[in-house]
């Protein structure tokens, strides 16, 4: 008998990412980062949902993707603080749903040496990589 939801489960068995069954998991995948870092998509990865089931579907039947590494943006997802953009977050839930429809695997990444499309400006406090001290 075989539970496929247990196929899809991935947890660490000592340095091995393992499925359900105990069976090794080896992440084969993409970083999606594509427009993130730019202002005219708004902080997202792709402009349109459609544009991410593209990716995805080339990913996958290309390449065997099995996992994407999912870039997002904090200064989108939090403009000011205390404040979050739901909006945001809606659309990136749905950028991310195409992967998980195409059969990859999403790892969420709030990107750690850009916070800010503004953090290198040329008046900012800060100009070296990584998360600021």
């Amino acid at each position: 008998w075989f539970d496929g939801r247990a196929a899809d489960e991935v947890t660490t068995d000592g340095t091995r990412f393992v499925d359900g069954h105990g069976r090794e998991v080896v992440l084969r995948g993409f970083n999606v980062s594509g427009e993130t870092k730019l202002e005219e998509n708004n902080g997202l990865p792709f402009a349109r949902v459609a544009d991410a089931r593209k990716s995805a579907a080339a990913m996958r039947n290309l390449t065997g993707a099995n996992s994407v590494r999912f870039l997002l943006s904090w200064a989108h997802a939090e403009p000011r603080p205390g404040e979050v953009d739901t909006a945001y977050l809606e659309q990136v839930t749905a950028q991310m749903k195409a992967f998980l429809d195409a059969g990859i695997r999403v790892y969420p990444d709030f990107h750690q040496d850009l916070y800010s499309r503004h953090i290198f400006d040329k008046d900012s406090w800060y100009s070296g990589d990584g998360a600021p001290k």
